[in-house]
């Protein structure tokens, strides 16, 4: 005959009565739960320290959207835009753009630092496209970096005057789009496979 035990929550009173085999069984499955959970975690973590995801584990929108406010960018930013009439932000957008559009196109498994990408004027397309935001925000053009994991690939959205820009220095792409048009639904994703 099996014993029955019964088994009280300390804290609350709740009681159950079970065998000692049930509440065995109970105890080795919440084990084999909390094993397989920590396996999980460390196969995730150790995937992570791999970087075998890299450059593109990080989620979509989440690259930082910039390398930071400074003097040294505002200033090149400034220089960049000189040609045009002060406060004609569609045109100092379109210029940055044009200047970093002229940046070599390569692979780059981290991210680089402003001065890197301006010393060596190349990249990768997650680099420019930071380089760009960069540029942008250090003179007041609201802009940001937009990525998408599947195409594996990055642009930088700008925000001039209520018009909404693509800017897309790594396939040299500008243009107006409108505020809902998303990039990622109107590409083909086998277009950004060839880089230049």
């Amino acid at each position: 005959m099996t014993d029955i035990v019964k088994y009280t929550c300390p804290n609350c009173g709740y009681y159950e009565l079970k065998s000692r085999e049930e509440k065995l069984k109970d105890v080795g499955l919440t084990f084999i739960v909390f094993c397989g959970l920590v396996a999980i975690i460390l196969l995730t973590i150790l995937i992570a320290a791999k970087g075998w995801f890299a450059p593109f584990q990080i989620a979509e929108y989440a690259v930082n959207n910039n390398l930071g406010l400074s003097n040294v960018v505002r200033e090149k930013a400034i220089n960049v835009t000189s040609g045009c009439t002060p406060g004609y932000q569609d045109c100092e957008a379109y210029q940055l753009y044009l200047y970093v559009s002229n940046f070599r196109y390569v692979e780059a498994p981290v991210f680089y630092s402003f001065d890197e990408i301006e010393k060596e004027h190349a990249g990768d397309c997650k680099n420019l496209a930071r380089y760009l935001a960069s540029l942008a925000n250090n003179i007041n053009i609201d802009a940001f970096v937009d990525c998408n994991n599947k195409a594996k690939h990055c642009i930088t959205i700008m925000r001039v005057d209520g018009i909404k820009y693509l800017a897309d220095p790594a396939q040299q792409k500008w243009q107006a789009i409108g505020e809902d048009y998303d990039y990622w639904t109107n590409i083909d994703i086998l277009d950004l496979q060839v880089m230049k």
